[in-house]
């Protein structure tokens, strides 16, 4: 059999400053993985934080502006209601009506 340069190469015994050179290669990459890890965090960390200032800015239940604003929702959906009542009422009477004045034809 012929074997490939590659693998004849990667069988051939590698003098130690090649391995020292291989493992420099990979401490390199590692360390350039850690760093881009590192930054990814302290943004999500930086993320957190300034979602952590938001919450504190928004209006709490006992905030005036929305007690008003829930006591407001509360008065429309009373005249919502209202009015629903009304124009069923007002069908209801015109259908009597009609029927009355069917029945009086």
């Amino acid at each position: 059999e012929v074997l490939s340069d590659i693998s004849t190469a990667a069988s051939m015994p590698q003098p130690p400053h090649i391995y020292e050179a291989l493992w420099h290669e990979k401490a390199h990459a590692l360390e350039r993985e850690l760093r881009s890890e590192a930054a990814a965090v302290a943004e999500v960390q930086d993320r957190i934080q300034w979602l952590r200032v938001q919450l504190q800015h928004l209006p709490g239940h006992q905030d005036e502006r929305v007690v008003e604003i829930r006591a407001l929702l509360v008065e429309v959906a009373d005249r919502v209601r209202d009015s629903a009542r009304s124009a069923a009422l007002c069908v209801s009477t015109s259908r009597l009506h009609y029927r009355v004045a069917g029945l009086a034809l």
